[in-house]
């Protein structure tokens, strides 16, 4: 029954995702859109697991205000850690598609384009900020929202916090 479980939430957040990327990709068609960074992902043996040292691909999480601060983190072997948090994934079916798209949701979303550190109007202070932290060959980007003002940034949290399995 476990097992039924668990394939039935893989699948459910699988579908969010291939629902969301092509939905974001058609809103910015017909504008001209800039360079892309590039994203490489580990090489994999032909086993599936990564040649290189397990490496962070996307942390996200909360920090400040009143509450306790969490974070969980993508590993790129496929492994979900959650740092002050429980995540129900823990190990991605497919790691390598699913981080994949991941990171094309990233870009639908213009992530690369948003300002490092965002408030929102009308937030009280101690309402936690929320981050999503993406790690590339070239560079690291850290967005920070305090409120719910950015509906790029919402969407790309929300689609990364049910991949992770984190319920709310």
């Amino acid at each position: 029954m476990k097992h039924r479980s668990v394939r039935l939430s893989i699948l459910v957040s699988a579908g969010v995702l291939l629902a969301v990327v092509p939905l974001s990709a058609w809103a910015q068609q017909g504008h001209s859109a800039p360079n892309r960074p590039v994203h490489h992902l580990p090489l994999l043996s032909p086993t599936g697991s990564p040649i290189a040292s397990k490496q962070a691909v996307i942390v996200f999480g909360i920090k400040g205000g009143n509450i306790r601060p969490w974070n969980a983190s993508f590993f790129s072997d496929g492994s979900v850690i959650g740092n002050g948090i429980n995540v129900r994934t823990g190990q991605l079916m497919q790691p390598r598609p699913v981080l994949k798209g991941l990171l094309k949701l990233v870009n639908a979303e213009h992530f690369y384009s948003m300002r490092n550190r965002t408030l929102c109007p009308r937030v009280l202070p101690d309402i936690a900020s929320r981050y999503i932290t993406i790690y590339r060959s070239s560079a690291t980007k850290t967005v920070t929202i305090h409120g719910s003002c950015s509906s790029n940034f919402n969407q790309l949290y929300a689609v990364i916090e049910e991949m992770a399995g984190i319920g709310r």
